[in-house]
């Protein structure tokens, strides 16, 4: 469930904004409100917290109001490509509308159960990064750009519910104290880090997606990452 919201976040980054006009972007936008309106209804069911299944339906009401105005936006656009008023409104709409589906993750995401969680994740980010060392050298920036952000996402995704869990026990063990830090050679971390490691070489093969040693670097990155997801 949540993997779904990440692909609309990947699919509507700033590399996005100046391009809203092109057709499979704004068919991606249509789309997604029936996609957010089940998310949502799905999440509010799977929670006993009212405040937490209020922040869904708060946030879903939100994403609908905004999505009235980013049609007229994009096809104000269409109509006058070049015209500064019309980039910098959808820009601004766009922009609000983000923010928005990352508080709309969150709140999902605080109702999911961290073990669950990375069960299913575990999974479907070894199926990624095979995706991912199969397809890369065909240079598709922008599948590139959204299958890789999928991936990454994903995996910050398990350990930062991962962290939550282990400060969650610490306070109730200790009083309230910090969790201790956590060993090199810890699953947690050493998952954190090749995450970051990857989003690095990412973004230096979408800068030149034609370089091929950048490719290599992070088909590297990618098969470390695996290595640490066990």
């Amino acid at each position: 469930m949540p993997e779904d919201v990440e692909d609309l976040v990947a699919s509507f980054d700033d590399r996005y904004y100046l391009h809203m006009h092109n057709d499979c972007t704004f068919n991606k936008l249509l789309f997604s409100s029936d996609l957010l309106f089940h998310i949502a209804h799905l999440s509010t069911f799977c929670t006993h917290d009212r405040r937490q299944a209020r922040a869904i339906s708060s946030g879903l009401s939100l994403l609908q109001e905004l999505e009235t105005e980013l049609a007229p936006a994009c096809l104000k656009l269409y109509c006058n490509p070049n015209g500064y008023g019309a980039s910098a409104h959808l820009r601004s709409v766009c922009e609000l509308w983000l923010c928005q589906c990352l508080d709309f993750e969150s709140a999902i995401l605080a109702v999911v159960h961290a073990a669950a969680f990375c069960a299913v994740a575990h999974p479907e980010a070894r199926h990624g990064a095979a995706e991912l060392r199969r397809r890369h050298f065909a240079q598709d920036h922008a599948w590139l750009r959204d299958h890789s952000a999928g991936l990454m996402r994903m995996c910050q995704c398990a350990v930062d519910l991962t962290w939550k869990v282990l400060e969650g026990n610490s306070r109730s063990s200790s009083s309230g104290s910090a969790p201790p830090a956590l060993p090199d050679d810890h699953p947690v971390f050493k998952v954190d880090c090749s995450t970051r490691e990857l989003q690095g070489a990412w973004r230096l093969v979408l800068n030149n997606v034609e370089d091929l040693d950048h490719h290599r670097t992070m088909i590297k990155r990618v098969q470390v990452l695996v290595t640490c997801l066990g």
